[in-house]
């Protein structure tokens, strides 16, 4: 009897010290990320759009959310958590203190994408997810910014895990922290707010098929209580702006929307005016491209949208050993044929935010936009440590990743992968943000500085020559806000020969 004591003691032991392994893994990984994207964030410089960000995000803690102007159109609440940060540091440059916000909503949302992995695949695989999530190019790149990108991930992260407690226990309580968790990510982004038909679709799924087991009566109070909570917290995030406004008292610039506060002038709306103000914008924006750029993919410039292009740019934007990790933990999934809520959830998730950004956004100028879609990619290809004939292959491709990741330290925004083999023709794929966001200028500046090159001249000129992608690319705007178009600087490709590419951005010719 005290030798069948001491061995359960024994395995209890060994598995409260595996368990504290994990943990550690957990978290050493997390501070490494912490140490990286704070250099990031403070050697890079201020991007183009993070000003206006920031502004809005310090108007938010003044209690004002009103639109401005037309540059207002996607700002959102949540960078009032960047301008809170930036207070509380009290440094002379608020914009880059701001940034130490959006590397805060990266821990916790890369901490849930954690917690979610250890749940459906065990402690080992979560601690693969941590480091998938965490070294990660485009996650690495856009913690370290004070824009939404990084937050439409945390929005979404912070709902998932509402939904899950919620399913696992049905409950008033747990309805309305769904409600809640909603708003929050519909104020990370808009682009969240097709998680509002697919909440409705994921209960009505969950209940026909009686996963879980309530009355039709108990199911509607959920709703309403549900329903109640997200009105109430995006009115609070919103700051009550103008809320129960009528459409005959306000200003629209989208033909749907004044179709529709024409025939509804005298409704008042329970929502906030700058709520609908902003989405009112972003459509508008979208549609008109005015001040935007044109999209640009594998060479090809246009105002309409490239339907191949979230797939390309995430296939170029991505270390290559994910791939082969997500390979793996497909095969697995569909060998062990085990298939819960999660994975429904995870999968219409992913398909719902693919077709939105490659069929209905217009303004396809980063993969950033689609950065929500890559966090279930994580949670499957971390399953791929369960393979136990496969455990050590599973372990260099994850020192592969995060070795390509960080070898292009502290410009991540510059990221392409393995598969583009001539990092110097980066341009002839992708532009705009996907390479540079102004992010690195001090660096580009000292080699136009040093007075031994020329930057984008007006006209053909001999020796070296330093050209910015986007010049080359037909992307690039003038003054006012028009394409340039893709013969300014294209006479450096006739004449020039590429010698240098300038910190994964910039190229440097030398011009006979």
């Amino acid at each position: 009897m005290r030798i069948r004591h001491t061995y359960v003691y024994m395995n209890d032991l060994k598995s409260l010290l595996s368990q504290s392994h994990q943990i550690i893994s957990c978290i050493l990984v997390i501070v490494v990320y912490i140490l990286i994207a704070s250099n990031a964030a403070l050697v890079n410089n201020i991007t183009f759009d993070e000003k206006n960000h920031f502004s809005f995000g310090e108007r938010v803690l003044e209690g004002n959310t009103q639109r401005v102007d037309f540059s207002d159109d996607s700002k959102m609440p949540i960078s009032a958590i960047n301008a809170a940060v930036a207070r509380l540091l009290k440094t002379d440059d608020p914009v880059i203190a701001g940034r130490f916000g959006s590397i805060i909503l990266a821990v916790i949302a890369g901490v849930g994408v954690i917690a979610l992995a250890s749940q459906r695949f065990g402690k080992t695989a979560s601690v693969v997810a941590g480091i998938l999530f965490f070294f990660n190019p485009n996650i690495l790149a856009h913690s370290t910014l004070v824009t939404t990108d990084l937050p439409a991930v945390f929005g979404l992260v912070v709902y998932f895990i509402s939904l899950v407690c919620f399913t696992q226990r049905v409950g008033v309580v747990r309805s309305a922290l769904l409600g809640e968790a909603l708003a929050i990510a519909i104020a990370c982004k808009y682009s969240n707010l097709l998680l509002v038909p697919l909440t409705l679709f994921f209960l009505l799924t969950l209940a026909l098929t009686k996963t879980i087991k309530i009355s039709f009566t108990k199911a509607l109070i959920y709703l309403i209580v549900m329903f109640i909570s997200t009105l109430f917290f995006v009115n609070l995030f919103w700051g009550f702006h103008k809320t129960f406004f009528t459409p005959k008292e306000v200003v629209f610039s989208t033909v749907l929307f004044n179709t529709y506060s024409s025939k509804f002038a005298d409704l008042p709306i329970p929502l906030p005016y700058s709520f609908f103000r902003g989405i009112d914008l972003v459509m508008y924006n979208d549609a008109s491209f005015i001040g935007r750029s044109p999209n640009y993919l594998l060479g090809k410039v246009k105002a309409g949208s490239f339907p191949e292009y979230f797939v390309v740019a995430f296939l170029l934007k991505s270390p290559l050993p994910l791939f082969i990790l997500l390979l793996l933990g497909v095969w697995l999934f569909v060998k062990n044929r085990y298939y819960d809520q999660t994975d429904f959830f995870w999968h219409s998730i992913a398909i719902v935010y693919f077709l939105y950004f490659s069929f209905f956004l217009r303004s396809q100028i980063g993969f950033r936009f689609a950065l929500p879609v890559s966090v279930p990619i994580f949670f499957y290809a971390a399953s791929s440590i369960l393979i136990s004939k496969l455990r050590y292959v599973v372990i260099i491709l994850l020192v592969w990743y995060v070795g390509s990741t960080v070898s292009y330290n502290p410009n991540y925004l510059a990221y392409f992968s393995e598969i583009v083999i001539n990092k110097q023709a980066m341009f002839k794929y992708l532009g705009d943000s996907n390479i540079y966001w102004g992010q690195n200028w001090d660096r580009i500046s000292m080699y136009i500085n040093s007075g031994q090159v020329v930057f984008e001249p007006e006209y053909p000129v001999c020796g070296l020559v330093l050209i910015s992608p986007d010049s080359l690319t037909g992307i690039k705007l003038n003054d006012s806000g028009l394409p340039i178009g893709s013969q300014k600087n294209r006479w450096v490709l006739q004449y020039g020969k590429l010698t240098k590419v300038i910190d994964h951005t910039h190229l440097l010719y030398e011009v006979y």
